[in-house]
């Protein structure tokens, strides 16, 4: 009973968030069609960069408050006043990390744009992203309490009024205002995200307390943030670095076109991740301490995750240059090779990203933060050293390459570190979901349509059945109520 409660609960925040996320990306597919058609890869590229400063500089000065202060928010549930006094810590550190941002990027708006864009005349452009910062910061810490509450409809609602009407005031910028509409795009999501956070909070917590309490009082997920905060920034400046040195060395249209295979590669399914782990961290760190309930969590969630991304790789490999044309245009063409190929680092990410919130969870943020720039080390070096050789095909071995050594870290600590157990189960899915999307990814580039096109067709109905059996045997499925019992 408690694994189907588990399972539907997790599906049921997930079908929620993926709603969300499907309009999310229906709004976002729109809007890089629209930015591809009126402002070229240039303004892909543009998108991609300043996006990665402003990551890369909320990293290194939010303090990781919106991941660790989840873990502290769902552990204070259970006693209302503890809870109330930890709301407004988040709130509080939240403000001063987003002016401390802010400040930071607009004092560092002249070199970041000679040494990122080439050119001092792109100062301004970083100087209105330090307003950015704060928005975000503020944003975040909302999107934290929704979390760490379980009050998923408003973060949901949150997400989705912040979509929808971004879309819709970013459009004249990107017909009518070229290239400059970029910066005023991102401000705009910023802005509107932090009011639609504000005006959807819960209206139990209020924003006035003591300063000096509410900063006590956070000092414990601070701590923690800080050991996230510095993996985070150190991933994001090495990004920043990549995406850097290809503008500057190859061209900004070539970084236009990292910039979309990304999106297709990880920030598209990066959502699904985003989805489960909205459930899934408040769970695990609520129920840290016992090692059997941990390993039974991993293990559930990775193989749902391994069911769910294995068919859509299939689906992928089958409408990849449709897809493309539909997404962006036929000049984005290019990424196709890298697409085919760095999809497959979702396998291992279905493992890895479940396996990385026991550290936060169990509160080994260094640990953590010792993982994690391993990792973006790693995948920096492999980066530019395929492209390299391959371009655009390389950079899909080096995103494969990185996510698989990543899993590999992240067992070794799970099982070593932890002692904590890898089902059978787990690692059979594992070795069946590589072997049949690596298989299907050599039949399509060297068989006829005639051949692979209906063998994946079976693939991904073989998958879909093995799904619906997954949720049958978890009573997720064919549960009927017969005098007040659940039976099937």
């Amino acid at each position: 009973m408690k694994e189907h409660n588990t399972t539907s609960k997790v599906l049921k925040v997930m079908s929620i968030f993926t709603g969300v996320e499907g309009v999310g990306i229906l709004c976002s597919i729109i809007k890089n069609k629209l930015v591809a058609i009126w402002l070229s890869a240039v303004g892909i590229g543009l998108f991609t960069i300043f996006n990665q400063v402003i990551d890369t500089t909320s990293y290194l000065t939010s303090l990781g408050l919106r991941q660790s202060s989840v873990r502290d928010i769902s552990r204070c549930r259970g006693d209302e006043s503890l809870l109330k006094r930890m709301i407004m810590a988040v709130r509080q550190w939240s403000l001063l990390a987003g002016l401390g941002g802010g400040l930071l990027l607009a004092a560092l708006s002249w070199p970041l744009a000679e040494v990122i864009m080439g050119s001092g005349k792109y100062w301004w452009n970083f100087v209105l992203l330090g307003g950015v910062m704060l928005f975000n910061a503020l944003y975040a810490g909302e999107n934290a309490i929704f979390q760490g509450t379980e009050n998923y409809s408003r973060l949901a609602r949150t997400g989705l009024e912040t979509a929808i009407t971004g879309l819709l005031v970013s459009i004249p910028m990107y017909r009518w205002l070229g290239d400059n509409s970029v910066v005023y795009s991102i401000i705009t999501y910023s802005v509107l995200g932090c009011v639609f956070a504000v005006i959807n909070r819960d209206r139990r917590y209020p924003y006035h307390l003591s300063r000096r309490l509410s900063l006590n009082e956070g000092r414990e997920f601070v701590r923690l943030g800080a050991y996230m905060s510095v993996a985070a920034f150190v991933s994001t400046l090495l990004q920043l670095i990549f995406i850097s040195w290809l503008n500057v060395e190859v061209s900004t249209y070539e970084a236009g076109l990292y910039g979309a295979g990304i999106t297709l590669v990880v920030r598209y399914t990066g959502l699904i991740f985003n989805s489960v782990g909205m459930e899934f961290y408040p769970r695990i760190s609520a129920h840290a301490e016992s090692s059997h309930r941990v390993s039974v969590f991993v293990n559930h969630e990775s193989v749902l995750l391994l069911l769910i991304f294995t068919p859509l790789v299939l689906v992928l490999y089958m409408i990849l240059p449709l897809l493309i044309r539909l997404l962006y245009s036929s000049d984005f063409l290019p990424i196709e090779p890298m697409v085919s190929i760095g999809i497959l680092s979702v396998l291992f990410r279905s493992v890895s990203v479940i396996m990385s919130y026991t550290l936060v969870a169990k509160g080994r943020g260094r640990l953590y933060m010792m993982t994690e720039i391993a990792d973006s080390a790693i995948g920096l070096i492999l980066l530019i050293s395929l492209y390299k050789v391959w371009g655009l095909p390389g950079i899909g071995i080096g995103l494969m390459a990185t996510h698989l050594i990543y899993m590999l870290m992240q067992l070794y600590i799970y099982i070593k570190v932890f002692r904590l157990d890898i089902g059978i189960s787990l690692v059979n899915n594992i070795i069946l979901s590589v072997v049949i999307c690596v298989g299907a990814l050599f039949m399509r580039l060297m068989l006829p349509m005639a051949i692979w096109l209906p063998v994946m067709l079976v693939a991904v109905i073989w998958y879909l059945r093995q799904f619906s059996r997954l949720l049958r045997r978890r009573g997720v499925l064919g549960l009927k109520r017969s005098k007040g019992r659940v039976m099937k």
